[in-house]
């Protein structure tokens, strides 16, 4: 069934934009690597650089000399979601907009916020979205999420269980795809196109913390999901001078199956940015420790594997625990699947002394809020109407005993 034309005309007034968009585009890894600006399609959809917040409170509280927060869940205007998707979107849907694609399709689970920002972002940029889609567990993030989808018009198939890896259902989105004339985005965005996002986050890192006079810290907590956003830190970690431990915590999978995907993107994403620009200085992933582990020379790297708790979007007592604590600090909310597991690692480490007198950046991958403007918007019968019947389940399931909310 095809529900959006296969692909626009060069001619559109849409592309016209999506030039002007492009000749404006201004990336500090196209800075640094001026060649790239020229051999990789971008456009721009956040407002970059991403606040650098330092959090005294908790640096007092858990030990630390320093505590900073770089936010990308950071929404000035509160307009749009921002989060860690938008960065690999930028580069996923310039060139699906490059090669004359009208409708980008992404998978997810039921609750995917890749999958949400996929929908914002392709109506934001003139394309239609597809959401291929399986369940999960119930958290107040899939309700959100949802009515979100709805809002941003995205049309939404259900994946059932038979497609029970990511493999299985990137592999059925892909045929849907070839069928209808879709471009493809897999899972969270992550391939070496989307991690390219988050090598020039790297970067604007760098660049940031010079200009505001913050020293380089020691450690850096980001979330290991799709792989996408970690890999691409780690890719541009030697290319942009970063010497910071780099502590990319697991919320998903086995600890050797996502860190032999995580090795590999890696060196995907290192590897087509060398073949762009051959000055790229690149360090290739290898696996150790009985597959569990990555050694990239130059690079200090430690993946945690202790907060996955019962599996995805299982919401920890630890996680729920980090998440309160941080609210009551400075306001702002992560969520249970992700960032509040890697925020429990954060504190776990700070507990046990490890991060004593060190400066720390955590790095917030959420767009937190309700975005009740929006979703007040949507009725209990638009989405009855609209989501897979498979789906419904979600309005009137409880939510799980820690969920902290939005």
């Amino acid at each position: 069934m095809s529900f959006y034309p296969k692909v626009m005309s060069f001619g559109f007034i849409a592309n016209l934009v999506f030039l002007q968009v492009l000749l404006h585009a201004n990336i500090p890894l196209f800075d640094k690597y001026p060649k790239m600006s020229e051999r990789i399609p971008h456009i721009n959809l956040g407002n970059y650089p991403s606040p650098l917040v330092k959090v005294e409170e908790l640096s007092k509280k858990m030990g630390l000399k320093d505590l900073y927060i770089k936010d990308d869940g950071y929404s000035e205007d509160a307009k749009i979601l921002t989060g860690n998707k938008m960065r690999k979107l930028e580069f996923l849907l310039a060139e699906a907009k490059k090669k004359g694609y009208r409708t980008v399709c992404t998978v997810g689970s039921a609750g995917s916020n890749h999958a949400l920002e996929t929908a914002i972002c392709a109506k934001k940029t003139g394309l239609n979205a597809v959401l291929v889609l399986d369940d999960q567990r119930q958290t107040s993030v899939v309700i959100r999420n949802l009515k979100l989808m709805i809002y941003f018009d995205a049309a939404v198939i259900y994946a059932p269980p038979c497609f029970d890896t990511n493999e299985k259902l990137e592999q059925h989105a892909q045929e849907i795809c070839t069928k209808n004339g879709y471009y493809f985005i897999p899972v969270g965005g992550s391939n070496e196109l989307g991690s390219i996002g988050y090598v020039n986050a790297v970067f604007e890192l760098k660049k940031q913390m010079e200009e505001m006079g913050i020293k380089e810290p020691d450690v850096i907590y980001i979330t290991l999901g799709s792989t996408g956003t970690a890999a691409g830190v780690l890719a541009g970690a030697n290319a942009a001078g970063l010497k910071s431990k780099i502590i990319p915590v697991r919320i998903s999978y086995t600890p050797e199956y996502k860190t032999k995907f995580l090795c590999d993107l890696v060196n995907k994403t290192g590897k087509y940015l060398k073949e762009v620009d051959e000055t790229f200085d690149f360090a290739e992933a290898q696996l150790r420790q009985g597959g569990i582990q990555l050694v990239i020379p130059g690079i200090n790297i430690e993946i945690n594997h202790d907060c996955v708790g019962e599996g995805y979007a299982a919401v920890t007592p630890k996680a729920a625990d980090a998440i309160s604590l941080l609210y009551h600090a400075t306001g702002n909310k992560l969520e249970a699947t992700y960032t509040g597991k890697t925020l429990s690692a954060l504190i776990d480490d700070a507990d046990n002394g490890i991060l004593k007198g060190k400066t720390i950046l955590f790095w917030n991958t959420f767009s937190y809020g309700a975005f009740e403007e929006f979703t007040s918007q949507v009725s209990d019968e638009q989405l009855r109407k609209n989501l897979p019947l498979e789906f419904i389940h979600y309005l009137t399931y409880q939510l799980q005993p820690n969920d902290p909310g939005i």
